[in-house]
């Protein structure tokens, strides 16, 4: 059992509720949905984003300004910005229904997740680097990238430990 739950099963053949291209979503290989504090779900795939009401959709791509229209994830942040995932170097965001671009790269970022800290600021973390953004301003290198060691039955090389340095404040 899950969480001191009953056996429960997901019925996959037979869904209660399904959504498709035929009702206005961009495209059928969805790589997932997240919903935002407003209630509205985003569905992330292929060919752009698909906000979805609960009635109807509202579809974002290259012509509403995304990056790329491959997008892998959205990350939402306590401001209900949703951070767009894609292979491209610009770093963006969608809020009210416009897409908001923070800034432009010189390489590829491959975003893999966003953290947020107690006091608003975002970490980025990338394949190849990472960064803060603090007040809409990107902050490179108060990031320090320590690897460890593990080895266990299962798993044996060098992973990533993410350490924040403190800054002083005297």
């Amino acid at each position: 059992n899950i969480c001191g739950q009953e056996n429960f099963k997901i019925n996959y053949e037979n869904p209660d509720y399904s959504l498709s291209t035929k009702d206005g979503l961009l495209s059928n290989k969805v790589y997932g949905v997240i919903q935002d504090k407003l209630g509205f779900l985003y569905f992330f795939t292929d060919k752009g984003i698909s906000k979805y009401d609960g009635h109807k959709f509202r579809n974002f791509t290259a012509k509403d300004g995304l990056p790329n229209q491959d997008v892998w994830l959205l990350s939402l942040d306590s401001e209900n910005r949703l951070w767009i995932h894609t292979h491209e170097n610009t770093l963006t965001y969608l809020k009210d229904d416009h897409i908001h671009t923070v800034k432009k790269f010189d390489r590829n970022l491959n975003i893999r997740h966003v953290e947020e800290c107690e006091n608003g600021e975002l970490i980025f973390h990338g394949v190849i680097s990472d960064f803060k953004l603090e007040q809409d301003q990107v902050k490179p290198g108060d990031i320090v990238r320590i690897y460890i060691t593990v080895q266990s039955p299962s798993k044996v090389g060098l992973y990533p430990l993410w350490v924040i340095p403190k800054v002083n404040k005297n």
